[in-house]
Formats: C-alpha cells, sequence, structure tokens
C-alpha cells in the first residue's frame, strides 16, 4: 500500500483522527473513573452495566451492579433465574 502524499487532505484527517485518538487517550487515563464493570469489561457485564445504566445514575448503579453480578455471575446463572430474583 503507498502511503497518502503528505499534503494530501486524506493524510491531513488521518494526522487528526491519531492526535484526536492520542489526547482522547491520555486525557481518559487522567481523567476516566473506576468502574465495576470496565475491571473485567465482558460482553456480559458491559450488557448489564448498559441496561442498568439506561435508567439509573452511574453512582447509584455502582453498588447494585456488584449485588447484580455476584448473584448472576453470567449469562446461564440470569437465564436460570426467575423474574422475582432478577427484579
Amino acid at each position: 500500500m503507498n502511503p497518502l502524499p503528505a499534503d494530501s487532505p486524506a493524510a491531513s484527517i488521518a494526522f487528526h483522527r491519531r492526535a484526536i485518538r492520542k489526547a482522547l487517550a491520555r486525557w481518559y487515563s487522567h481523567n476516566g473513573r473506576i468502574l465495576p464493570w470496565r475491571i473485567s469489561p465482558t460482553a456480559y457485564r458491559v450488557f448489564v452495566s448498559e441496561a442498568m445504566l439506561q435508567q439509573t445514575q452511574v453512582e447509584r448503579v455502582k453498588d447494585f451492579f456488584n449485588r447484580f453480578i455476584k448473584q448472576f455471575p453470567n449469562v446461564e446463572s440470569l437465564a436460570a433465574a426467575n423474574e422475582q430474583q432478577v427484579l
């Protein structure tokens, strides 16, 4: 693959994208919140957190998320539970 000419619009866009990605990653490393679903970000844990965060503030979800994951650590345990156990 041939590199883009340095003065082409596409090269400029690619440069800006890289710069933005680096700046965003740097910002996140200094400012990102430590959240339980980010510690071991499996698809299940992210799905559960996203569902909970639809209706509830992050600070409230943090404690409830940990209790929920302890009771239902995977999709199989959640699927085996009845509605009363989940709610």
